[in-house]
């Protein structure tokens, strides 16, 4: 008898038909695609819609405790939507590994638009647009702080941001004001925020030119990317371990670690970014837990004093 006929035989004598049967299967390999759709999600920020058109892919969020599509591809996205998905709780949003990045592609196009164009109409919504975009790619950075790409962004964009906000102290302290309300997580804010608490400084000190202020303006905004290697899980937790502080102290020497060689930045600059805690409380628990990151050699200068406290007061 032919297989066809064997299988049809075998529908009638479970009673199901192949409709039936079709439906089953397809209801197992539904389940079994949600099973496994976890493990091919990457999360995003809801905030980077806000830089947005048109989703570039399906966007996903937890929803009766299974994934669901949220925002389908070619979704037009403004702010009904984002309203939409906030009213609903839905801001743990997520797309597939694979199509994450045509997302940061996305979200890097814009950024580079904002940064040639600052001074090119609005010139503080410009300003504000791209601080905005900076601290989201820095969250990328923090992912994989490898990434060339990433990091020649956020180097150029520091670069055009500090000549920017140089020409136009003006608009440095509300900028500043309005950062601060964008209320980005802590660890993308802080480098911005003290940065540009640096630069406000030295410009008003006249003890630098415009060149030297940018590239303290670039140190100081680098300085912390050593937290990279630091799991996020752990920026917001009360109690580590010591193994996790030992982390966190030497953060500055992993600062150093990660950009020697892939910025053009001087010696002095990584021993400003080395050294940026010698004056906070985390620089007395440095001394402690890890002397050998204060050298004898190393001068700690007025840049660095400048940095350090800019940080706390950031802080």
């Amino acid at each position: 008898m032919p297989i066809v006929n064997l299988f049809n035989q075998a529908l009638l004598c479970c009673k199901i038909s192949k409709e039936g049967y079709n439906q089953e299967m397809d209801n197992v390999y539904n389940l079994i695609d949600q099973a496994q759709l976890p493990l091919n999600l990457a999360a995003i920020s809801i905030r980077e819609l806000f830089f947005i058109n048109v989703a570039p892919c399906d966007i996903y969020g937890p929803e009766d405790e299974v994934f669901r599509i949220l925002v389908p591809k070619g979704t037009y996205i403004n702010k009904t939507t984002i309203k939409d998905l906030l009213l609903k709780g839905n801001v743990h949003l997520f797309v597939k590994n694979k199509d994450r990045k045509e997302m940061i592609t996305n979200m890097q196009n814009s950024l580079t638009q904002l940064t040639r164009s600052l001074s090119i109409g609005n010139s503080f919504e410009k300003a504000k647009g791209q601080m905005n975009l900076m601290s989201i790619n820095l969250g990328q950075l923090y992912h994989d702080p490898i990434d060339d790409e990433t990091l020649q962004m956020q180097y150029l964009c520091s670069k055009s941001l500090a000549y920017f906000l140089m020409k136009n102290l003006d608009l440095l302290e509300p900028l500043y004001s309005d950062f601060i309300k964008q209320k980005h997580h802590y660890i993308l804010m802080q480098p911005l925020i003290s940065s540009m608490l640096v630069l406000g400084v030295l410009k008003q000190a006249g003890l630098y030119n415009d060149q030297e202020i940018e590239n303290l303006f670039i140190a100081s905004y680098f300085k912390d990317i050593g937290m990279s290697i630091i799991p996020p899980e752990k920026y917001d937790q009360e109690e580590l371990t010591e193994e996790e502080k030992k982390l966190l102290i030497k953060h500055p020497e992993y600062s150093v670690n990660i950009l020697k060689g892939r910025l053009p930045l001087l010696p002095s600059h990584f021993n400003i970014i080395k050294n940026h805690h010698a004056f906070s409380m985390l620089g007395s628990e440095l001394n402690k837990m890890a002397p050998s990151l204060m050298n004898d050699g190393d001068i700690i200068g007025f840049e660095t004093v400048i940095i350090s406290v800019m940080d706390i007061i950031a802080a």
